[in-house]
């Protein structure tokens, strides 16, 4: 007991001169003479009572709490004082934590360069971890680094002609006869030969000649004309010498009949029907391809040949074209030349063909800290925080929001089977010779016409001025002589502008789906796998930016200031 009593004395001393800042060389030398003294503890003149301010304390020291420890309660009792001690609870927080892992704490790895290289530092000289002359530090990692590089690969699509007809009443002509309206009026000799239907010339004798005609067994004469010879008879007279003749022929009237006239169209037209018609042509490429695809060349895949088109024999020199497509895409690879390239992946389709890789590099990557290096002293100073990193904006929020919500949106259709994104196929009606136009693209309400179009006409209509179709396809849904007289559209209707665009830009121009026929829309849903095969970063989400900062509400930053302020001045009393 009197050894640790000295003990304590000897600390408390060297620690009161300590505070009264006494030179260097004094307190070497009291604490040589205080150390030579501890093996002479009787020349210490020591009494307890001088450090006990009451008689509470004399009557510790005398007779101490720790004399009622026994071996029953002693566990007990250091477990309970082990619980209220700060120092101890310190002690086991800080013995049962784990190592530092030196590999990946950043403050640890400097500190280590600077123990690594404490001659070189201590020496002046510099080298690639240390640099006297900027006083910087340098770490070397090996990092994964990724670019995108083109593939260059030729991106197929299909030019289809599509024709637009022209159709007018034709103009009508007579061979022969007369024109009146749409038909000729012409004339043919009706004949009849009986003994009540005849034309008779007969010479009496000693009488005049006499020509008439029969119809009906009624005499008659003009518009009525003799016809062909059928029968003569002749008889001598009884005097003269004369004979007498009776002869009979057809007898014959004319009467009018119609005939359709002739329909003729004007230069440029062909008559189908009862129209003449003329093909307007146009050409029409099948998929939409991002800007950076343009048309390289192109190659007829059907042969020249004569069709039927609107009931009219149309012929053209090749009837479908392949159009092979060059994407010019930014290759930003080349600061990576240095690294070890380790993989290849597609990160980007269009009409299902690969057209830029996503490469994954092993580099070797160079971090240099700014420290206060004491550069050719003995002694150097490491703060480890000698900069201070400024904030920057990010300007990618509108993308990052986007593509969080559109993955939010698809969740909603996860299911057995799935329902991502799913369309409801839509048609519309356009007639020929009609004045409504069920298929118009926006404008609804001020069209009197749209009054009749039915319920799924409208819908598509109000669907169409939220932006959420996309066009399938058009063909002809009534014909008559081979003219089409009713043509329908149809379409694909999405519950929101988000499935849109991610089966416009992700599903038909990365993945290559489609959206069935136009006669047989599909609209079809997303797969979870064909979700993860899409690059959301290739996707524009601007035309969903105004109704995403619609439904954005930030905090105010008055309203966020005023509550850091009051924190502060709550825990400052």
């Amino acid at each position: 007991m009197n050894k640790v009593l000295i003990l304590a004395f000897v600390l408390l001393t060297v620690n009161v001169m300590a505070n009264q800042k006494q030179p260097f060389n004094e307190s070497a030398n009291w604490a040589k003479q205080t150390a030579k003294n501890m093996l002479e503890p009787n020349q210490i003149p020591l009494d307890v009572n001088d450090y006990c301010q009451d008689a509470t304390c004399r009557a510790k020291v005398i007779n101490p709490d720790e004399t009622s420890l026994n071996d029953g309660n002693m566990e007990t009792k250091a477990a309970q004082a082990f619980a209220a001690s700060d120092f101890a609870q310190g002690i086991r927080k800080n013995t049962n934590k784990k190592r530092p892992d030196f590999r990946h704490d950043e403050s640890l790895r400097y500190a280590l360069l600077g123990q690594e290289n404490a001659f070189e530092i201590s020496h002046g000289q510099s080298n690639k971890y240390v640099n006297c002359e900027r006083d910087t530090q340098c770490l070397f990692d090996d990092v994964e680094k990724t670019c995108h590089a083109p593939t260059h690969t030729p991106v197929p699509c299909y030019k289809t002609p599509r024709f637009t007809p022209e159709i007018i009443a034709p103009s009508y002509q007579c061979d022969a006869g007369q024109l009146t309206g749409h038909r000729c009026l012409r004339y043919r000799n009706e004949c009849r030969y009986s003994s009540r239907d005849r034309w008779i010339v007969s010479h009496q004798c000693q009488s005049a000649t006499r020509n008439y005609g029969l119809w009906n067994g009624n005499m008659v004469r003009a518009p009525f004309f003799k016809g062909r010879l059928r029968t003569t008879r002749s008889t001598p007279c009884e005097r003269g010498g004369a004979t007498a003749s009776f002869t009979s022929y057809d007898i014959c009237r004319q009467v009018a009949y119609y005939i359709p006239a002739t329909p003729v169209c004007p230069a440029g037209y062909s008559l189908s029907g009862n129209q003449c018609v003329k093909n307007h042509v146009d050409w029409r490429v099948e998929c939409t391809l991002i800007k950076a695809c343009q048309p390289l060349s192109q190659r007829c895949i059907e042969g020249a040949a004569s069709r039927m088109i609107n009931g009219v024999a149309t012929y053209l020199p090749c009837w479908k074209y392949e159009v092979r497509h060059e994407c010019d895409l930014p290759d930003n690879c080349g600061q990576y030349a240095e690294c070890k390239e380790d993989k290849r992946e597609c990160s980007l389709k269009q009409n299902g063909v690969c057209i830029e890789e996503k490469v994954t590099h092993t580099c070797t990557k160079k971090t240099c800290r700014t420290m206060t290096l004491n550069c050719g002293e003995q002694s150097f100073c490491l703060d480890g925080e000698c900069y201070d990193p400024l904030p920057t904006l990010n300007r990618h929020f509108d993308q990052s929001a986007a593509a969080l919500a559109a993955l939010g949106e698809a969740a909603k259709g996860l299911g057995d089977p799935p329902n991502i994104f799913s369309g409801e196929p839509m048609q519309c009606s356009k007639k020929a010779a009609s004045i409504a136009n069920c298929c118009r693209d926006s404008g609804w309400g001020t069209d009197a016409g749209l009054v009749t179009c039915n319920e799924e006409e409208k819908a598509l209509i109000r669907a169409k001025d939220k932006g959420l179709t996309l066009y399938v396809g058009e063909y002809c849904a009534e014909k008559i002589l081979g003219a089409c007289l009713r043509k329908k559209r149809s379409y694909c209707a999405y519950d929101s502008r988000l499935g849109k665009i991610i089966q416009e830009q992700g599903a038909i121009n990365q993945l290559g789906k489609t959206l069935g026929s136009a006669e047989s829309p599909t609209c079809p849903a997303l797969t979870p796998e064909e979700l993860g095969q899409i690059n959301f970063d290739r996707i524009d989400f601007s035309e969903f930016y105004p109704e995403l900062h619609s439904r954005i509400h930030l905090p105010d930053p008055n309203v966020i200031k005023q509550r850091i302020q009051n924190s502060l001045s709550g825990e400052a009393n």
